[in-house]
């Protein structure tokens, strides 16, 4: 039974109600060519950049995306966060965790970024990003494990 106070009336108008809807598509390379990566257990640094690193390799600017993972650390889904400079780009924390909530299905990410210089050496903002996304993942219920930081 509806209050008579929240029946709406004639007068009064309500506001419209939004609903996110999420829709994925094959991720396509610049020739428009479907890209396939193989379908392998993403268990350590080693494998995931050899599955990963093609995805950015091209890139003439600092791109950085999540990967998306399921309980067996396969590929579920990749989500480009920012692009950016050539000797950086931004992100935030919080944008780390949304592509894994709105994915179904994943239960860890892997944090991924390019360098387009060609040197992997990772600079000392690498550093403390990576260290805040480790701190970041331990306040939250979801399991986000980083291989690379046992």
């Amino acid at each position: 039974m509806l209050n008579e106070s929240f029946a709406p009336s004639a007068s009064t108008r309500g506001h419209r109600v939004r609903e996110l809807v999420c829709a994925y598509r094959s991720l396509r390379d610049n020739d428009g060519r479907v890209v396939d990566v193989p379908t392998v257990v993403l268990k350590d640094p080693r494998t995931a950049a050899a599955v990963l690193a093609p995805l950015i390799a091209d890139q003439l600017v600092e791109v950085f995306a999540v990967a998306c993972l399921s309980t067996k650390h396969r590929l579920l889904a990749w989500h480009v966060l920012s692009r950016g400079t050539r000797a950086s780009t931004p992100v935030s924390m919080p944008d780390v965790f949304v592509p894994a909530c709105l994915t179904p299905g994943t239960t860890g990410v892997m944090v991924v970024h390019n360098h387009p210089s060609g040197d992997p050496t990772p600079s000392p903002d690498d550093a403390t990003d990576a260290a805040t996304v480790c701190r970041s993942r331990r306040a939250r219920p979801a399991t986000a494990r980083s291989p690379d930081r046992r």
